[in-house]
């Protein structure tokens, strides 16, 4: 896998994992080559479709916003941001 397919399969799968905490949206990748469009997402309250639904693109980037890449921050460190939240 290239460092750009990586960083994309990266950033799509924290979007569904992010998109899947909120128990009323049902996220879909939605393969079209060209739609500019990566996931589906259906609202459905209570898991009945509602018809509203949304698209979303995925982008990633290899570095994180602080200058530092996503790779070389050690396990501890990230451990310890996610706890003080």
């Amino acid at each position: 896998i290239k460092d750009a397919e990586l960083t994309h399969l990266r950033a799509e799968s924290l979007a569904i994992v992010y998109l899947t905490r909120h128990p009323d949206l049902l996220v879909d990748r939605y393969d079209r080559p060209d739609s500019g469009i990566d996931l589906l997402v259906t609202i459905a309250p209570e898991g009945r479709a509602t018809g509203r639904l949304f698209g979303v693109e995925v982008k990633g980037i290899s570095r994180s916003t602080n200058g530092y890449r996503a790779d070389a921050i050690p396990y501890s460190a990230v451990s310890d941001h996610a706890i003080k939240k």
